[in-house]
């Protein structure tokens, strides 16, 4: 068997070979249709490391090659109710390359069906394993009780003998309020706020949440105080003078206080207003160490001993109410050094220096349109992010020397935008793995 398997592959990418020199000489997109109906003989996996046996079944989403005879009578092909798309490029009479539908079957008969251009359904017994559920992002990783909290993934599905189950980290189930198979939400229990992983589970397996519900580790700035983390920044401006609280512009609390830049005047050019007390907060620490640089801080201090700088993620959530939409200038976020800024140097040079990097975040630009959220999300920035000037153009890279301060500042990252008066809340600043 390992030898026509072996035999097949070689047919396989000769005929492709073959078939696409005909191509190039004679019309590239002409396909012909033979008569009669396909035999289908086995299957094999495209896998060449796995080529030698053939297979029974695969998951959505997966290609295999199907292997028999007149394979180019296959007008349509079908695994289970779902219809495959017939790539005629991989199609050869011996051999049909062909990619495993993606979504969830409704109707399970565990058969391909190859409808052939005289009108005859082919049958061939072959299993499609639909895999365990999987998460790829949430809205918001801070959900009060009694909110809805909004995943983003695959393979979501529910069963009338094993229903979809959302466990949250204390053990308690959260209600299912909607789903599709990549889509889920669900309402946080009453009492439930301990940190941790969600599960998630389904008749076909289950998982953990890629993030951390009501994420608390390494907290920096709350705005609150609590832990190691800081009620407010240091320097020119600590955010008292854009505002700290729980009740601004209508933006319902997180987590106790946040900071709101504005509401205030903004655009419609990324620099046009030079709006620093309204819209900006620095923590410029002291060599000396005090106020304390951030990466000495007894969390962070941990992470950075177990996990390489590059691969953390600044985090923070963020809510901008749709009665102050924001459609103009970036908020910049800056990564501080001491030779940069500090509080014996202080200084706000670097704003307009080309070469310093920072990251931006300006949703209304990369949607094209007015950005408002009306609810808390998370935002990310990997390390990597920082590596804009203030035009929105290459600088940097960053080094592990720039996680001593921070800033943050909308202005700003080269788009132009309308004129507008957004109020932009910021709770729990964090840098995490």
């Amino acid at each position: 068997m390992k030898n026509i398997v072996k035999n097949t592959l070689l047919v396989l990418a000769t005929a492709l070979v073959a078939w696409g020199m005909t191509a190039c000489k004679q019309d590239p997109y002409k396909y012909e249709v033979t008569k009669g109906a396909p035999v289908i003989k086995y299957i094999i996996t495209t896998d060449p490391a796995a080529a030698d046996s053939v297979i029974t079944e695969a998951s959505t989403e997966a290609v295999i090659c199907i292997v028999g005879e007149n394979l180019r009578s296959t007008k349509k092909v079908f695994f289970n109710d779902l219809q495959a798309i017939i790539n005629t490029s991989y199609v050869t009479a011996n051999t049909m390359v062909i990619s495993v539908p993606a979504a969830i079957p409704g109707a399970v008969s565990d058969k391909i069906y190859f409808h052939a251009e005289n009108g005859t359904i082919v049958e061939f017994p072959f299993h499609v394993a639909v895999p365990g559920p999987k998460v790829v992002t949430t809205t918001c990783e801070w959900v009060k009780p009694g909110e809805t909290g909004h995943i983003v993934g695959n393979y979501f599905v529910d069963d009338p003998n094993v229903p979809l189950q959302v466990i949250m980290p204390d053990g308690k189930n959260a209600e299912v309020a909607g789903f599709t198979q990549s889509t889920l939400d669900y309402i946080v229990p009453e009492g439930c706020t301990d940190p941790g992983l969600i599960t998630i589970k389904t008749i076909y397996g289950s998982c953990q949440s890629n993030f951390v519900f009501n994420d608390n580790r390494n907290i920096l700035i709350d705005w609150d105080g609590k832990g190691q983390s800081l009620a407010k920044g240091a320097g020119w401006r600590d955010g008292s003078k854009a505002y700290i609280g729980s009740d601004k512009a209508g933006i319902p609390a997180l987590d106790g206080n946040y900071i709101c830049f504005g509401p205030d005047k903004l655009g419609p050019g990324a620099t046009d207003v030079w709006g620093e007390d309204p819209f900006s907060f620095n923590y410029w620490p002291s060599a000396s160490g005090s106020p304390a640089p951030l990466d000495a801080f007894p969390e962070f201090a941990e992470i950075l001993s177990k996990n390489d700088w590059k691969s953390l993620k600044m985090k923070f959530e963020l809510y901008v109410p749709k009665s102050y939409a924001w459609n103009a200038a970036g908020l910049g976020v800056y990564l501080t050094d001491f030779a940069t800024v500090s509080a014996e140097a202080a200084g706000n040079g670097f704003f307009t220096n080309a070469a310093f990097p920072r990251a931006y975040y300006q949703p209304w630009a990369d949607n094209g349109a007015e950005f408002y959220t009306d609810q808390w999300i998370t935002v990310t920035l990997p390390m990597s992010a920082f590596a804009y000037n203030q035009d929105g153009n290459g600088a940097g890279p960053i080094t592990a020397d720039y996680l001593k301060g921070l800033t943050m500042f909308v202005w700003g990252g080269g788009q132009t935008g309308t004129e507008c008066t957004p109020a932009i809340a910021i709770d729990n600043i964090r840098i995490v793995p």
